[in-house]
C-alpha cells in the first residue's frame, strides 16, 4: 500500500474539510449579518460590485490552474528544475497582470459615474464606488500571487497544508469584514478589509513555502518568455471555467439586477448558495482528487489515475445525492432560521435549483480527469459555450418567467455539460461505460479510501 498517497489524502480531506466549514460558516452568517446592518437594497448592491471583483479575477487567464497541474507532473517526474522555471515564470507574468488589472481599475474608478448607471447602483455613491473599485482591483493582484504560492504547495504533495492555510486567510478576512460590519461601516471599509486580509495571506503563505520547499523561490534565474509561451494553449483552455463560471454565476446575478432590480437578486443569491453547499462538500473531493491524478499521470501510472478518478467520483455523487436530498427537505426551514425570514423559498426556483447543482457536481467530479492531466481543451470549449447559451436563456428566460426562469436556464446549461463530458473522461480513462457505471452506482462504504493500492 502506498502509505504517501493514503498520508497526503488524509491530510488533504482534513484541510478540505475545516475550509468547507469556514466556507459554510462564512456563508451562513454572512447573509443575516449583511441584512441586519446594511438592509436588502446595499447588500443586493455589494453583491453586485464583487460580482464585478468576480469578472476581474479572471486575469489569471488560467495560467494558475495550469501552472499548478504542470508544476505537479514535472515534481512527480523528478524534474523540480523545469517545476522551478514554471514557478518564477508565473511569478513575472502574474506580477504583469495584476498591473495591469490596477490599471483597469483605475479607468473603470475615473468612470465611475458610467459604472454605476450600468449597475443600477442606488444606494452607494460615486466617491464610495470609485475608493472600491481600486481597492478591489487590488485584491485581485494580490489572489494572483496567493495562488501561485498555492501551486507550491500542491507541487510538493503539501496541498493539504496550503489549502488550511488559505482557509485561514480567507476566515480572517470574514472577521474583519464582520467587525466592520458591526462598527456600522460601509463597503469602502468592507473592501479595505478584502485587501488588508489578502495581504496578510500571502505573506503568510510565502514564509511557510520558503521553509517547507526551499528549492522553490523567486526570482528570475530560472523564468523564460518560452515557458510561459508553452504553458498558453493549455492556460487559454482553462480560461474557458473561470469565463464560464463567472457567466453562470456573477453574470446571472447581473442580469437578474438589471432586470428585477438588487432585491431579486438577494433572493436568487441566497436561494442559490443554500443549494451549492452540496459543491462546498464535493469540491473537497475534487481538490483532493486533482493533484494525485496529475502526480500519477506524471509517473505514467494511469491504473491508479483510473482508480482514484472512480474512486472519488463514486464517493463525490453519492455523497452530492444525500445533501441535495437533505437540502430539499430542510430547505425552507433552513432558509427561514438562516434569513429571519427575510428570504422565502420559491419551490419554483429552489427545485430547478437543487437540480442544477447536482448536474454541476457530477460534471465537474468527472471533468476532473482531464483538467488535472491537461487535456481539457476540448471540455473547455464546450463549457464556455453552455456558459454563453446560459446567460443568452437567463436574459430570455428571466424576462418570462422571472427568477423561476433564471433557474430554470442554470439548470439547462449544467445539464448540457454533463451530457457532453462523460463519454470523453470514460474514454480517456479507459475501462468502458459498463466498469464505469457499475462502480460509481454502489454506495461507497467508509473505508473506501483506505484500499486505495498504487500500482507503482
Amino acid at each position: 500500500m502506498n502509505q504517501g498517497l493514503l498520508a497526503r489524502i488524509k491530510k488533504g480531506a482534513a484541510s478540505e474539510l475545516f475550509a468547507n466549514l469556514v466556507r459554510v460558516l462564512g456563508q451562513f452568517a454572512g447573509v443575516p449579518l449583511f441584512l441586519a446592518f446594511w438592509g436588502t437594497t446595499r447588500y443586493g448592491e455589494w453583491l453586485l460590485l464583487t460580482a464585478v471583483l468576480g469578472y476581474l479575477q479572471l486575469s489569471n487567464i488560467g495560467f494558475s490552474m495550469a501552472t499548478r497541474t504542470r508544476m505537479a507532473m514535472e515534481v512527480s517526474a523528478g524534474r523540480r528544475a523545469a517545476a522551478l522555471g514554471i514557478f518564477q515564470s508565473t511569478a513575472w507574468f502574474f506580477l504583469l497582470i495584476g498591473l495591469a488589472v490596477m490599471a483597469l481599475g483605475w479607468l473603470a474608478a475615473w468612470q465611475a459615474e458610467t459604472v454605476r448607471g450600468l449597475l443600477n447602483l442606488q444606494d452607494l455613491g460615486v466617491p464610495e464606488l470609485r475608493h472600491c473599485l481600486l481597492l478591489l482591483a487590488a485584491v485581485v493582484a494580490v489572489h494572483l500571487q496567493v495562488e501561485l504560492v498555492d501551486a507550491g504547495f500542491r507541487a510538493e504533495g503539501h496541498y493539504g497544508l496550503g489549502t488550511f492555510l488559505v482557509t485561514l486567510g480567507e476566515l480572517a478576512i470574514f472577521v474583519l469584514t464582520a467587525l466592520v460590519l458591526v462598527a456600522g461601516g460601509g463597503m469602502v471599509e468592507a473592501a479595505a478589509c478584502q485587501l488588508a486580509g489578502g495581504v496578510l495571506r500571502l505573506v503568510s503563505l510565502r514564509l511557510v513555502l520558503r521553509r517547507l520547499v526551499p528549492w522553490l523561490h523567486f526570482g528570475i534565474a530560472q523564468a523564460s518568455r518560452r515557458t510561459v509561451l508553452a504553458l498558453a494553449v493549455p492556460s487559454l483552455a482553462f480560461m474557458a471555467f473561470p469565463v464560464g463560471q463567472a457567466m453562470m454565476l456573477q453574470g446571472v446575478l447581473l442580469v437578474i439586477g438589471a432586470l428585477l432590480g438588487p432585491a431579486a437578486v438577494v433572493v436568487f443569491n441566497t436561494l442559490r448558495m443554500l443549494t451549492r453547499y452540496t459543491v462546498h462538500l464535493t469540491t473537497m473531493f475534487i481538490r483532493i482528487a486533482g493533484p494525485e491524478m496529475s502526480f500519477a499521470y506524471g509517473r505514467g501510472d494511469l491504473a491508479l489515475l483510473r482508480r482514484v478518478h472512480w474512486q472519488v467520483c463514486r464517493v463525490g455523487l453519492w455523497a452530492a445525492l444525500v445533501v441535495c436530498l437533505a437540502l430539499l427537505a430542510a430547505g425552507p426551514w433552513l432558509l427561514r432560521l438562516w434569513t429571519g425570514g427575510n428570504v422565502a423559498v420559491a419551490m419554483a426556483v429552489y427545485l430547478p435549483l437543487v437540480l442544477m447543482v447536482l448536474c454541476h457536481t457530477a460534471h465537474t467530479l468527472i471533468a476532473n480527469v482531464l483538467l488535472a492531466t491537461n487535456h481539457h481543451r476540448r471540455y473547455a470549449a464546450v463549457f464556455l459555450a453552455s456558459s454563453l447559451v446560459t446567460l443568452a436563456l437567463t436574459y430570455l428566460m428571466t424576462r418570462e418567467l422571472g427568477l423561476a426562469g433564471a433557474a430554470q436556464a442554470s439548470l439547462l446549461g449544467e445539464l448540457l455539460l454533463l451530457l457532453y463530458v462523460t463519454p470523453g473522461a470514460i474514454s480517456f480513462t479507459g475501462g468502458g461505460w459498463r466498469r464505469f457505471l457499475w462502480h460509481i452506482l454502489r454506495p461507497p462504504s467508509p473505508s473506501l479510501f483506505w484500499r486505495l493500492r498504487a500500482a507503482s
